[in-house]
């Protein structure tokens, strides 16, 4: 998950200066999978902004932030 998470992010910046192809190839992982991810890291922040959460944050959690 950690992987998929570091590429996605990470990936976004570094497509400018090269193809996907190519960062795909270094962390040697197949185009289809950065897709999929891809899709599903957008995804996820559609449904994120439009208030689609799995949970609701605790009192505290939102305590903590604003502190």
């Amino acid at each position: 998950m950690e992987r998929k998470r570091r590429s996605v992010s990470c990936w976004k910046v570094c497509a400018a200066r090269k193809s996907i192809a190519a960062l795909c190839r270094c962390e040697g992982i197949a185009e289809s999978l950065y897709y999929n991810w891809s899709k599903e890291f957008l995804e996820a922040g559609k449904k994120r902004l439009a208030g689609d959460t799995a949970r609701a944050a605790t009192t505290d959690e939102v305590a903590a932030r604003r502190a």
